[in-house]
């Protein structure tokens, strides 16, 4: 009874996830985290570098030094199976609820509807061309965008 709730994250973050890689040169990397903060997108990684705690505790301090971000990232190899990102950065956009795995690590889920685009460019750009696609999942994109103007 005293064990906390766990969060729905297309709640909590608008069906948003932009994926990323600890591999992106830091200065790439760093700029995309702040300009994820500034739409309230959270970063996803598939895992940790090298697969250490400690050595991606040092990677994101030195990414985060000096900078208010507040939104951060997530570390959840699932998201990259449920969504099938094979290649970083890579921004989704879903309306549909994120539940619980239904098979390990969410192998054999069906995918959640989505929109995405991928490519090398400002998260602006990457949430315009979703917004503006029209497409059945780009209403978060589009309410990230309003939020900011």
């Amino acid at each position: 009874a005293d064990l906390p709730q766990l969060e729905d994250h297309s709640e909590r973050y608008g069906g948003l996830y932009l994926f990323a890689s600890f591999s992106i040169p830091e200065p790439s990397l760093k700029a995309m985290l702040i300009e994820a903060d500034r739409f309230g997108v959270p970063v996803v990684f598939n895992g940790f570098v090298e697969n250490s705690v400690t050595a991606t505790e040092a990677r994101v301090r030195a990414l985060y030094e000096d900078e208010a971000i507040s939104h951060g990232f997530i570390i959840d190899p699932t998201l990259f199976t449920r969504f099938d990102v094979v290649r970083v950065p890579t921004l989704v956009s879903t309306l549909e609820d994120l539940d619980f795995c239904e098979t390990c690590g969410c192998s054999r889920d069906p995918t959640p509807g989505h929109d995405r685009v991928a490519g090398n460019a400002p998260l602006q750009t990457l949430l315009t061309v979703i917004a503006k696609g029209n497409a059945d999942h780009a209403g978060p994109a589009r309410a990230a965008l309003e939020a900011v103007q």
